[in-house]
């Protein structure tokens, strides 16, 4: 059976009079199937009468049966859903958890307007993955032509925020960079 999930990013942030970011709060939602073999991930099983997916009880990517939701259970899986900031260190990256790793670029963000942040994106991240480009034998010629193109200062600053952040802005896992966009648009219609 397929393996899906879905993401919700939620931002909470602060403009002041010339656009740039005050404060930031990003967090994001992922769900996916039960037969996605993910220690920790929220999972659908779908709707009750529905059908049921395969699951895998002890994340060892061997399905362990078929889930026939019921009303009870579909309220349970959803009410037990978190947040990934609520997940805490159970949601490890390469740097730290999802949370340390996001902090780092809400950070990196302050003080910068949205324009800033979307041109620091298309010169600094990966076209590939949505990564902020960290350089080594395996990067793509595309990835190293891009931060060859960097300022020594852009590099410096680069190296320095990927010291603690390296997890994609922009992937099948969430559209972080989306979702900061549309809460300025939010922002000045509301102003």
């Amino acid at each position: 059976m397929p393996v899906y999930n879905f993401n919700t990013v939620a931002v909470q942030a602060l403009f002041d009079g010339d656009g740039k970011i005050v404060a930031l709060n990003v967090d994001q939602v992922e769900v996916a199937t039960p037969n996605y073999d993910g220690d920790g991930m929220p999972h659908f099983s779908g709707y009750p009468g529905k059908g049921g997916y395969n699951y895998d009880e002890n994340h060892d990517a061997v399905m362990d049966g078929t889930i026939e939701p019921t009303d009870e259970s579909f309220l349970e899986e959803v009410a037990s859903w978190q947040t990934k900031r609520q997940r805490g260190d159970g949601y490890q990256l390469g740097s730290g958890t999802w949370t340390d790793e996001m902090n780092a670029f809400e950070a990196f963000f302050a003080g910068k307007t949205i324009d800033e942040v979307e041109a620091w994106f298309a010169a600094s991240c990966s076209d590939s993955n949505g990564r902020p480009l960290k350089i080594t034998d395996k990067s793509s010629d595309e990835d190293k032509a891009k931060f060859d193109a960097l300022t020594p200062d852009e590099q410096t600053a680069l190296a320095d925020l990927t010291a603690s952040a390296t997890m994609s802005l922009w992937d099948a896992h969430g559209d972080i960079l989306t979702a900061l966009t549309k809460s300025c648009e939010n922002a000045r219609a509301t102003a």
